[in-house]
């Protein structure tokens, strides 16, 4: 996954997920997230379950959060607020419990349906999509022309940031690509192309 400073992979290496302190209800948490882009986070699997829990933990200190699962639309059909059906579930002893508790909470790597408007102790995890990066190729849309009819040779200069970048690979021509795995979010990359005849340069 591809995440922004302050962002982390989820297992499933299309998510990023980010705690956040609180205190805050369901509602304000959602509405946080979807801020961001997000929602709050959605948990598929024993993994996922303890990497959130892990993830909010160490930066909180608290055991307890609003996770985006949600009963909301229609009593015991749970689903989560990015919209996907919910088939992991790892709900405490005896939970769920009441039916007016529309939203669930985390607390100790267990859930348990709690009222949307509840604050005590709970932060949240959200959720973005991890951004799809691919590989930055610089493509000749106008081929140079010659007027000797000599064939054209292309140098491909790159920088970052301001500084030369020379670790390239080859799509087209040699040279003209650079490996996503060089590259990081709010970088910008130049692409400097120079046609040369056999004698001359362009």
């Amino acid at each position: 996954a591809v995440c922004d400073d302050g962002w982390s992979g989820m297992p499933d290496g299309e998510r990023c997920a980010k705690p956040f302190a609180g205190p805050s209800d369901w509602e304000g948490a959602e509405s946080t997230c979807n801020g961001l882009g997000g929602n709050l986070v959605r948990i598929s699997s024993e993994e996922e379950n303890t990497f959130v829990f892990n993830l909010y933990r160490d930066a909180t200190g608290s055991n307890w959060m609003h996770i985006g699962l949600n009963d909301r639309d229609s009593e015991g059909d749970w689903v989560w607020s990015d919209g996907s059906a919910a088939d992991y579930f790892n709900w405490d002893v005896g939970r769920p419990d009441i039916d007016g508790e529309d939203c669930v909470e985390m607390v100790e790597g267990r859930w348990g349906d709690g009222l949307c408007a509840d604050t005590n102790f709970t932060g949240f995890v959200c959720q973005t999509p991890s951004a799809v990066r691919g590989d930055l190729v610089c493509s000749i849309e106008t081929p140079s022309s010659d007027d000797d009819g000599d064939a054209i040779s292309y140098t491909f200069a790159w920088d970052v940031d301001g500084a030369a970048f020379t670790d390239t690979t080859s799509t087209t021509e040699t040279g003209d690509t650079v490996s996503d795995d060089h590259t990081s979010p709010g970088e910008t990359w130049t692409c400097t192309v120079t046609p040369n005849d056999g004698e001359d340069d362009g």
